[in-house]
């Protein structure tokens, strides 16, 4: 997993959906500071991050670690 890339689309995920990192504190569990990090690529995710995260967001795990075909342009 490249971590930049899983940090962009994390953020990119949360924002298409309205979300603020509060909220998604809020509806995972997860600390509004460990989101803040994820985003800010300082922290990899564990598994269970990526479950609470993935389903928060209404995507699979796999759709926040793959790179897909347009990114690979950004």
């Amino acid at each position: 997993m490249n971590l930049e890339s899983f940090s962009k689309r994390l953020r990119r995920i949360r924002l298409n959906l309205g979300l603020n990192q509060h909220e998604v504190s809020q509806q995972t569990g997860i600390s509004q500071a460990t989101i803040s990090r994820l985003e800010a690529g300082k922290t990899m995710p564990s598994y269970q991050t990526l479950v609470q995260i993935s389903a928060t967001f209404g995507v699979q795990v796999s759709d926040l670690l793959t790179l897909k075909e347009e990114e690979e342009e950004i």
